[in-house]
């Protein structure tokens, strides 16, 4: 075989290598971060407009990646894996409690007259309660022997995720950050997941035109060589 095209297949062989080890490289440090962002804390604090407010990094990679993950006992980790398919771009899982108290005055709605032995009579109130404000809605009709109670409660939340910094000498990392509307509202667990942006897609044009032209400049050198030689 001339030597010439020897040279060719071997560029062509070191550079699908380097093409490898990138990708092998870069895939391996995405998992890494994903990883770290697994590990990250859930961080709540209450806002100047008494809101609860909930923080932590968002997942980012692959969805191989997001399975390869050991859940454990980590059940918003569970649901988002089994949320996520090959057609997801993302996922999230927010877990809540809303609880208040009040007190509220109660009406006598109606008596019922009960008979009993001797023909003696007692009157058995039935009473009722009406609560309500923005987030919540309750009726509750008592009597001695039950009670009955029709609640709404209402939520509105706010997601947003953005590049925050950890610590001033470290890259920044994406975070989802959520904030109930609701004052009585707390946020429990949260995870979110996205597919990492295709950002090496230059990296593969590059590279493959790296090949290319590294295939046609040695080709052409050889069939130029082969001209002047016959």
């Amino acid at each position: 075989m001339n030597q010439k095209i020897v040279n060719i297949i071997f560029a062509l062989v070191i550079v699908a290598l380097i093409c490898c080890l990138l990708n092998t490289c870069g895939d391996a440090s995405k998992y890494k971060n994903m990883l770290n962002a697994n590990n990250d804390t859930l961080v709540t604090y209450v806002n100047e407009k008494g809101q609860h407010v909930a923080t932590i990094a968002a997942l980012q990679g692959t969805v191989a990646d997001l399975k390869h993950l050991n859940a454990g006992k980590d059940s918003a980790l569970l649901r988002l894996q089994q949320l996520v398919d090959k057609h997801t771009a993302s996922a999230t899982v927010h877990g809540t409690v809303t609880g208040n108290t009040f007190t509220s005055g109660t009406n006598i709605q109606k008596y019922d007259t009960i008979r009993g032995k001797n023909d003696t009579l007692t009157l058995r109130p039935t009473y009722v309660t009406n609560y309500f404000n923005k987030w919540e809605r309750f009726k509750i009709i008592a009597s001695p022997d039950s009670f009955h109670v029709d609640y709404k409660v209402f939520n509105e939340y706010d997601y947003q995720v953005r590049y925050n910094k950890k610590k001033w000498y470290k890259s920044r990392v994406p975070e989802i950050i959520v904030t109930n509307i609701n004052p009585h509202t707390e946020t429990l667990e949260l995870k979110t997941y996205t597919v990492t942006p295709p950002k090496h897609q230059k990296k593969i044009v590059f590279l493959g035109g790296l090949i290319s032209g590294i295939a046609i400049s040695m080709a052409t050198g050889y069939f130029v060589s082969n001209l002047t030689t016959h």
